[in-house]
């Protein structure tokens, strides 16, 4: 009877020590486990999806080329995100900003476009 009584004090013990230790988890899975304050509360974090130029459709016909990109159509010589559309090819646009080259790929590089 005292053996079992023990156990059972034990194992409240091993729960609430583990609910104890719940809050600190993140709660999404897949999000950095960060302490709290250790990031300052004036820095400014922008996420990177933010800074990120997504080709997402080329169409090419009646000597007309037009890309979208970031959910814009652009032609050669517009401007989107300060850089300058400068070929439209057809897997493929290239962007100028002050000399600076930049090629978005419709598909990863090392995807081929079988016809």
């Amino acid at each position: 009877m005292i053996r079992a009584r023990l156990f059972c004090y034990l194992l409240i013990l091993l729960l609430c020590r583990s609910l104890w230790a719940y809050p600190l988890l993140p709660k999404d899975p897949t999000k950095p486990f960060i302490l709290p304050g250790v990031v300052e509360k004036n820095k400014q974090v922008v996420p990177l999806e933010r800074n990120l130029l997504k080709l997402q459709s080329i169409i090419i016909g009646h000597g007309k080329r037009v890309a979208l990109i970031n959910n814009k159509y652009v032609k050669t010589r517009d401007t989107i995100e300060g850089l300058k559309v400068i070929r439209i090819e057809e897997n493929s646009v290239w962007l100028s900003n002050n000399g600076r080259k930049i090629k978005l790929y419709l598909f990863e590089p090392g995807i081929r476009n079988y016809k």
